[in-house]
């Protein structure tokens, strides 16, 4: 019998209304860097850099995260919080003194300790904290970062961002350089999280690999994050809400840590799924979630850093939100749904080793009857009560090319292909596929799908995918996953286009105007008012697109704006080497012209494109006073 007949002797896959499929397995690896448990105390540092109603999902995100914290059991008087704390009483939100991050979820605000708000979430306070500096602190609760050198520290940042810099709600940035400085503390271990547009230039090129900070970021320094749970988008907030309510980075590795054992998963557990999610889920490929640092502490369990915490799903079989309901398939398809339920599946059950099956009620070929003493091991698309989905299709998330009017996949088997074309067989077990198959096809639409379902024997799922799937060489180059860099975008002072999936984090707070106008009384002052917010905005970015276009012109000559944005730099290599200089053009710029919006924060890579060539501070002067010679005051 050659090899080709022995492969197929293991693995099968079959696609009629089905497809025979292999998934999951707890990536587990050996846990050589974790720490024991009771060996430190667990510090937390969570901050949301922004502040206004319209940007509701960064503290939503930090609540969030205090509620993973306190459910892993660290106490409060470890876990720090920075937020401005003007969203829960606001008279836009729907639920006043409420704080919701996801669609119908539990309020995320009840508990968190408001340690720095207001006037006191600034860049002093940021640093002292980081630093564990108590005299350095004005206002505020007191707490700062005590940690000793066998304690572990989390950090997790949600604002706006652009190249270099993260904000804070006192309008200051974090750059890149001066942060990871002041990180010198006493600690054991240290992860740190950051949401924002360009998060990866915060840390590429700059964090060393041989100290002990592992780090991930919801972009890479070349492109935008993204806000989810949005008003037109893919899960939509109830109608009453006018804002996105989480970040889709922050969401992905927060309900990760929701739904999953933490202490039988590590961070490059959730890294993968964080990962796919972030990429996948959308219109197109979204943003790419990147490490940084240390890339041994992957292998840390989760609860050495977010505590340990009973997963919201009762067991590793994954039995739950069952239901014996369902809409009936008689009707005529609906092309407004994103995802499209799989009808009359002839199922077919075969005594192979590894078996993946795509159906509706795929679970029902194996429940019950399935035993955990052979060695098969199954996974599939679906519970026994529920549909499985297709998708690709007309009308729906990632539509096919508009000739096509057809779906070209089913949701499931996308998912576990794509995952098997992305990475490297030989490193990657069952248990690693079916962790991101699983989240992907239960969280990718209008609310949650199917759930993906593990059979058979258990321990199989430790095997690497190589064994049945064979080898090959993954899509993406190398574990740093630094590719689809790009250096062109979309202008945003357009007005919002409410049909787009997923909203960029420069253009929710557009999506917000927009819907804040809408929804005001027509003739009434608010309608006026949210007028006239929506017009600044709109008029603000279009002064920071003509400052910077015309410096550059002025600096450089009329043929060159095409390498304004670019990334000129190598992969690896920092944003820029002298990171005053960055300081003082962007110091300069808004001296003459006025200050950048968050939007206008993109132009961070002309400042540093200015630096890398030379540009003095004297030819910015000359160069802002001629572009700018009457000062911009906008908001």
């Amino acid at each position: 019998m050659d090899r080709r007949m022995r492969f197929w002797d293991v693995a099968l896959i079959v696609m009629v209304c089905m497809s025979v499929t292999v998934t999951k397995s707890n990536g587990a690896r050996p846990l050589n860097n974790q720490l024991q448990e009771g060996t430190g105390v667990k510090w937390a540092f969570l901050v949301a850099g922004s502040r206004g109603y319209g940007n509701y999902r960064h503290q939503a995100d930090v609540c969030h995260a205090y509620q993973v914290l306190k459910s892993g059991g660290l106490k409060d008087e470890n876990i720090i919080v920075m937020m401005y704390d003007d969203i829960a009483d606001s008279i836009e939100n729907p639920i006043p003194g409420a704080i919701i991050n996801q669609p119908d979820g539990p309020d995320v605000f009840q508990g968190v300790p408001l340690d720095y708000t207001g006037l006191d979430a600034n860049i002093n306070n940021f640093y002292a904290v980081l630093r564990g500096y108590k005299s350095g602190l004005i206002g505020g609760s007191g707490k700062v970062l005590n940690s000793k050198p066998e304690d572990t520290v989390f950090i997790y940042i949600a604002s706006h961002g652009n190249k270099g810099i993260i904000g804070l709600p006192d309008d200051n940035l974090i750059y890149a350089d001066q942060f990871l400085e002041r990180l010198k503390i006493n600690y054991k271990k240290m992860v740190i999280y950051i949401e924002s547009c360009n998060a990866g230039s915060m840390f590429e090129g700059l964090l060393r690999d041989d100290l002990n900070i592992y780090a991930t970021t919801s972009s890479n320094s070349d492109e935008n994050s993204h806000a989810f749970y949005c008003p037109g988008g893919i899960m939509p907030p109830p109608p009453t809400y006018t804002v996105c309510l989480g970040d889709l980075y922050s969401i992905s590795w927060l309900e990760f840590s929701d739904f999953y054992d933490r202490a039988n998963k590590t961070l490059h557990d959730q890294y993968d799924v964080t990962w796919f999610r972030t990429l996948f889920t959308g219109e197109e490929y979204m943003s790419h979630v990147m490490p940084y640092g240390n890339m041994t502490m992957n292998e840390d369990l989760l609860e050495t850093y977010l505590g340990r915490a009973k997963p919201a799903r009762a067991n590793d079989n994954y039995h739950f939100n069952r239901t014996t309901t369902h809409e009936h398939s008689n009707k005529r398809f609906n092309t407004t749904t994103r995802l499209v339920s799989q009808q009359d599946a002839h199922l077919l059950y075969l005594n192979l080793k590894v078996i993946y099956i795509e159906s509706c009620n795929a679970g029902s070929m194996f429940e019950g009857l399935l035993r955990d003493d052979l060695n098969i091991y199954a996974t599939t698309s679906s519970n026994s009560d529920e549909n499985s989905h297709a998708f690709y299709c007309p009308g729906g998330i990632m539509p096919p090319p508009p000739y096509y009017n057809v779906c070209l996949g089913d949701l499931y088997s996308i998912s576990w292909l794509e995952f098997s074309d992305f990475y490297d067989r030989a490193n990657k077990t069952l248990h690693d596929q079916y962790d991101v198959t699983w989240f992907r096809t239960l969280f990718t639409g209008e609310e949650y799908m199917s759930h993906v379902m593990p059979y058979g024997n258990m321990t199989m799922n430790e095997d690497l995918l190589e064994t049945y799937l064979g080898r090959a060489k993954p899509a993406r180059a190398n574990d740093n996953y630094h590719f689809n860099r790009t250096t062109t975008h979309e202008h945003s002072n357009k007005r919002f286009n409410t049909t787009t999936r997923l909203v960029s984090q420069q253009d929710a707070h557009l999506l917000y105007l927009n819907l804040k106008l809408e929804k005001a009384p027509d003739d009434s002052m608010d309608k006026s008012k949210a007028q006239i917010e929506l017009d600044d905005e709109i008029s603000h970015r279009k002064h920071d697109d003509q400052s910077v276009y015309l410096i550059w012109k002025l600096l450089f000559g009329e043929d060159t704006p095409s390498t304004m944005m670019a990334n000129l730099r190598s992969v690896g290599q920092p944003l820029v080497d002298d990171w005053d200089c960055l300081r003082m053009l962007k110091n300069t710029y808004e001296h003459h012209c006025g200050v950048l919006s968050h939007y206008g924060l993109k132009y961070m890579q002309a400042f540093a494109n200015m630096c890398n060539d030379g540009i003095s501070k004297k030819q910015m002067i000359a160069a802002a006073s001629q572009a700018c010679h009457v000062k911009n005051d906008v908001p």
